[in-house]
């Protein structure tokens, strides 16, 4: 289950809902990607960096994880950490793939991630930095 989809049907606030909601669907549309590219076999055809590092999302639980009384300034914050983690993943796996026809999937996926997050981000500040 996509991980938004999960705290969506945690969290009670509707404007926490609704962002969680399309965050979960950008989601969708990175897995259909890679999903495309292993079913076309473009995988299967390409190798890495020899001894490359296992490239993983951020170990452990991430702080502020959403709970059902979560603020959209909560989820916000949950989400700007997990569009972080999931740039540093596909980054990573375009550096470990430099050179290869997959190299531009995860140069596409991470830009996406860091266009997530600049939205988040100018959401981020239009919605709570104003009264600070």
């Amino acid at each position: 289950m996509n991980l938004y989809r999960m705290f969506q049907t945690i969290v009670t606030d509707t404007a926490a809902k609704k962002l969680l909601g399309d965050l979960a669907n950008a989601e969708m549309e990175h897995k259909m990607m890679l999903e495309r590219a292993l079913n076309d076999g473009t995988v299967d055809r390409v190798g890495g960096k020899e001894n490359g590092a296992i490239i993983t999302m951020t170990q452990g639980t991430q702080e502020g994880t959403p709970k059902k009384d979560s603020t959209p300034q909560d989820i916000m914050k949950f989400a700007l950490q997990n569009e972080k983690n999931a740039y540093d993943l596909y980054h990573g796996l375009m550096e470990h793939y430099r050179g290869t026809s997959i190299e531009s999937l995860f140069a596409r996926l991470a830009e996406e991630e860091m266009k997530h997050r600049h939205i988040l981000e100018e959401q981020y500040e239009n919605q709570f930095m104003e009264w600070m």
